[in-house]
C-alpha cells in the first residue's frame, strides 16, 4: 500500500473516531437532571434549589434521556410517562408516595420506551382507582425497568404489562395487598425477578394469552389464592422462586407448552404445589414440603424428575384420569400421608431408574441399588424402586455375655412381631 493512501485511511479513521466521541459527549451533556419536591414553595425551574412541585410537571418539561429525582413526600397525582426518562424517588432517604388523585384506570402509565422507574411507593390507599382492570403501574411500551418500588393497596392490578409492552425488567419490587401482583397480557420476553409479592386476593403473578419467553426468577410469593398462574402461553421459565402459604395452588400451569418449573421451593401451602394442566413441560429439581399435595397431574407427556416431596398432608403426587405418558422418576417421596395416587396411565421409571419411596418396605439383597420387587401401591407400579430398603438389624454394640464367651448357660427366646395392615399377603425374611 502506498504511503499516501495509508495516511489518508488513518486520517479518515481518526475523523470518524472524533466524531463519535464528540457525539457521545454532547448527547450526555444535553441530558439534564430535574428535581421534584412536593413541600417546596416558590418559583420553580426544576433545579435542586427550585424543584417542581409535581412529578407530571417535571415529566412535561423534560427531554428524552433526562433524569428526574424526587424528594420524599406525598404526591397525589396520576402520571403519564411519554418520554424516555429515568425517574428515581426517595433521594433524601424519605419515602416518596404516589397516590391517585382522580378515578382513572392507572396511577402511573408508561407509554414511552426505555423508561426506568425506581424507588417509588405507589398506592391507592383511599380507593380512588375503582376500575377492576386498572393498575397502579401500567406499561404500554418496551424495554422498561421497574426496580425497587413498593406497590400496594389496590383492588385491581399492581403492575400491568399490556400487549404493546415487551422485553421489560420487573425487578426487586415489593407488592402487597392487590388483586393481582403482576399481570402480563400477551406481553413477551419479560424478566420478572426477585420481587416479593404477598396478600393477593387472586394471583401473585398472572401471565396469559400467548406471552412467550417470560422468565420468572427468584420471586417470593406468599399468601395468595394462586401464587403463579400461567395460561395459554409458551416457553415460560419458572426458576428459583419460593412459594408459601398459598391457598389453592402455588403454581397453576394451563395450556402452556414447553414451560419449565425448576429449582423452586414450595412450603406450607394449604393448597397444592403444582397443578399441571398443560402440554409437555418439565418439572425438575424442586422441593415440596408441608403442602396439601406436591403435584396434581392432569395432562400428558411431561417430565417430572429429581423432585423432593416431603410431608404432604394428602399425597405427594396425584395423577388424575386425564394424565397419561408422563415420565416420573428419581423423585424422593418421604413422610407423605400417601406417597402417590395413580388414576391415569403414567410411567414411574425410566432407563432402569425409578423413585425413592420411604414406604417401599422390601429388600435389595444383591445391593444393586434397586429393590428386589416393584413398588405397587395406590394404582401405580414402579419397577425399579430406589433406596429406603429394609436392612438387617444392627449388631449389638455391647452384647452380654460377650461374643464367643464359652461356658455360659443361656436359654434364648427370639420373639418377632410383624404386621402389614395394607396387604393381604405378608412375606417375612430373617437375617442370620
Amino acid at each position: 500500500m502506498k504511503p499516501k493512501i495509508l495516511f489518508d485511511i488513518l486520517v479518515f479513521m481518526l475523523v470518524i473516531t472524533l466524531f463519535f466521541v464528540n457525539f457521545n459527549f454532547y448527547a450526555k451533556a444535553d441530558s439534564k437532571e430535574i428535581y421534584v419536591n412536593s413541600d417546596y414553595f416558590g418559583s420553580s425551574d426544576g433545579s435542586a434549589d427550585k424543584p417542581y412541585k409535581t412529578i407530571q410537571e417535571a415529566i412535561d418539561s423534560a427531554s428524552e434521556g433526562d433524569t428526574i429525582y424526587i424528594f420524599g413526600g406525598f404526591y397525589q397525582e396520576n402520571i403519564i410517562v411519554d418520554k424516555k426518562l429515568k425517574i428515581t424517588g426517595g433521594i433524601d432517604e424519605v419515602e416518596t408516595i404516589v397516590d391517585s388523585r382522580f378515578d382513572r384506570r392507572y396511577i402511573i402509565e408508561i407509554t414511552a420506551d426505555e423508561v426506568e422507574l425506581k424507588g417509588l411507593t405507589v398506592s391507592d390507599a383511599d380507593g380512588k382507582t375503582t376500575s377492576p382492570i386498572g393498575a397502579l403501574i401500567c406499561l404500554k411500551s418496551d424495554n422498561n425497568k421497574i426496580i425497587n418500588n413498593f406497590v400496594k393497596n389496590t383492588d385491581s392490578y399492581g403492575i400491568y404489562l399490556d400487549l404493546t409492552s415487551n422485553e421489560n425488567l420487573i425487578y426487586n419490587n415489593t407488592i402487597n395487598k392487590t388483586k393481582v401482583g403482576i399481570y402480563s397480557y400477551s406481553s413477551s420476553t419479560n424478566d420478572i425477578a426477585n420481587n416479593e409479592i404477598s396478600n393477593c386476593s387472586e394471583y401473585g403473578i398472572h401471565v396469559e394469552s400467548v406471552s412467550e419467553n417470560t422468565r420468572l426468577y427468584g420471586n417470593y410469593i406468599n399468601i395468595c389464592k394462586i401464587g403463579i398462574y400461567i395460561q395459554n402461553c409458551g416457553n415460560v421459565n419458572i426458576t428459583n422462586n419460593t412459594l408459601s402459604n398459598n391457598t389453592d395452588y402455588a403454581i397453576h400451569l394451563y395450556n402452556s407448552d414447553k414451560s419449565l418449573i425448576e429449582n423452586n421451593y414450595f412450603y406450607n401451602n394449604t393448597g397444592d404445589g403444582v397443578y399441571l394442566l398443560s402440554p409437555p413441560c418439565r418439572i425438575l429439581n424442586n422441593t415440596f414440603k408441608f403442602n396439601r399435595r406436591g403435584m396434581i397431574l392432569a395432562s400428558s407427556n411431561s417430565l417430572i424428575k429429581n423432585n423432593t416431596i416431603y410431608n404432604s398432608s394428602a399425597s405427594g403426587i396425584y395423577a388424575q384420569f386425564s394424565s397419561n405418558n408422563n415420565i416420573i422418576y428419581l423423585n424422593d417421596f418421604r413422610g407423605n400421608k400417601i406417597s402417590a395416587n395413580e388414576f391415569g396411565s403414567n410411567v414411574w421409571y425410566y432407563e432402569n431408574q425409578g423413585n425413592y419411596w420411604d414406604d417401599y418396605g422390601f429388600v435389595d439383597k444383591n445391593f444393586d441399588g434397586i429393590g428386589d420387587r416393584s413398588y405397587s401401591k395406590n394404582g401405580l407400579s414402579d419397577n425399579y424402586p430406589l433406596g429406603y430398603f429394609l436392612k438387617p438389624p444392627k449388631k449389638p454394640s455391647k452384647p452380654s455375655p460377650k461374643d464367643y464367651v464359652t461356658g455360659v448357660g443361656l436359654r434364648i427366646t427370639l420373639q418377632v412381631h410383624v404386621e402389614d395392615p395394607d396387604s393381604d399377603e405378608l412375606t417375612v425374611y430373617f437375617y442370620k
